[in-house]
């Protein structure tokens, strides 16, 4: 077995940003792996310091490490069923991680040795589920597209003008965390477009202390907002609960990333909603157990994107809410418009007029990749045998 691992560095667009960040190019880590047999799969993933503590380079040198480890799980299984067996069992950000877990490494490790396996038997990459203990999460009737969030960072009027003219149902994401005057006055320029049924959520992106928050929610209240994105700073659990006591419906991000973050939540109370993302949650079945454990819990999920997805990651979110029952909401991006060029040939714009997208139904992650742009955007490559 072959491991090839880039960090690819691809211009957006447009600039996307938020209280702690803001973003103009995409650095993903692109995993590229070549069973004995000549297979070849691909796994993406976005590293994010602030979400899992892990970088472009720490996310490298996990993945050079378990080359050289060569553990049983990072071999050829014979089959999809095999090592959906065998990934099911295996916590990998913890097998990754040294001074702590790896969730995004994890990620691009696990989706590159799924999608070459699906590829190898012509099969969609998220068939591994109905073959792993989780399919019990399954649907019974995956649609063949899905609803996406309307997403709003720091600049509302360029968002709206990028999404258009929207008929269909529609959820909205509103940024927050920059004063509580603005935010207030941002959340009203969305309530004037969209109107009072709209379900209208907000993210801080852990942007306030305790008595920023009070002060905030107090002049969005008005909006009706369905819940608060990752309200406080510091993973302050204690401050979360609290907001929970005073009818403040919760959703975790930044604070929620691997089993052990939800084992905390939950005990603290702290939680209504878990945002997963598959790159910080360490790919599918790290994802599949968060979505188990919130389930028994009694808290609802969604499944959410890293800024800069390509078409790989994009592709499995779609597929990964049309299958797994339950989420609230999914938030995606549509790479082809998002940045310079996409890495894949994937499909995935909305249909006119609506925010329903079309969930990829090929071989693998759902669509193939696209060498010259993968070798065009490359900025450092590594190579190791496994």
């Amino acid at each position: 077995m072959k491991l090839d691992v880039r960090h690819v560095c691809i211009p957006m667009r447009y600039r996307f940003g938020h209280a702690r960040a803001a973003r103009a190019a995409a650095d993903n880590i692109i995993v590229q792996l070549t069973l004995s047999d000549g297979s070849v799969g691909w796994g993406e993933t976005v590293p994010r310091q602030y979400v899992t503590g892990e970088t472009l380079e720490s996310v490298m040198s996990a993945l050079a490490r378990v080359a050289v480890r060569r553990t049983a799980w990072l071999r050829d299984h014979g089959d999809l069923a095999g090592l959906a067996r065998v990934l099911s069992a295996v916590d990998l950000p913890a097998e990754l991680g040294e001074a702590h877990a790896a969730p995004a490494a994890a990620a691009a490790i696990e989706l590159a040795l799924l999608d070459a396996h699906a590829r190898r038997e012509g099969r969609p990459l998220l068939d591994a589920i109905a073959l792993s203990p989780f399919a019990a999460l399954l649907t019974e009737a995956p649609p063949s597209r899905v609803r996406q969030t309307l997403t709003i960072g720091d600049d509302v009027d360029c968002a709206l003008e990028r999404a258009g003219q929207i008929e269909g149902p529609l959820d909205v994401k509103l940024k927050v965390g920059f004063s509580a005057e603005e935010d207030a006055r941002r959340a009203a320029r969305l309530r004037e477009r969209f109107g009072a049924a709209v379900d209208l959520r907000v993210d801080a992106n852990a942007a306030w202390d305790r008595a920023q928050a009070d002060a905030t929610l107090e002049a969005l209240a008005p909006f009706a907002l369905s819940s608060v994105e990752e309200p406080l700073r510091d993973r302050d659990l204690a401050g979360c609960a609290a907001l929970r006591r005073r009818g403040v419906r919760v959703m975790l991000d930044e604070s929620l990333c691997t089993i052990a973050d939800a084992e905390r939540a939950i005990a603290a109370s702290a939680a209504d909603l878990f945002n997963l993302r598959l790159s910080k949650c360490g790919g599918i079945f790290g994802t599949l157990r968060l979505v188990e454990r919130a389930e028994r819990a009694g808290i609802a999920w969604q499944l959410g994107c890293m800024v800069g997805e390509s078409g790989i990651l994009s592709s499995l979110g779609r597929g990964f809410v049309a299958r797994v029952r339950g989420a609230a909401y999914l938030e995606s991006t549509v790479p082809a418009k998002s940045l310079e060029a996409d890495l894949t040939d994937a499909v995935l714009d909305h249909l006119a007029g609506t925010r329903d997208t079309p969930v990829p139904t090929g071989a693998g992650f759902g669509a193939n990749l696209r060498s010259d742009v993968l070798a065009r955007y490359t900025a450092a490559h590594s190579t190791h045998e496994v």
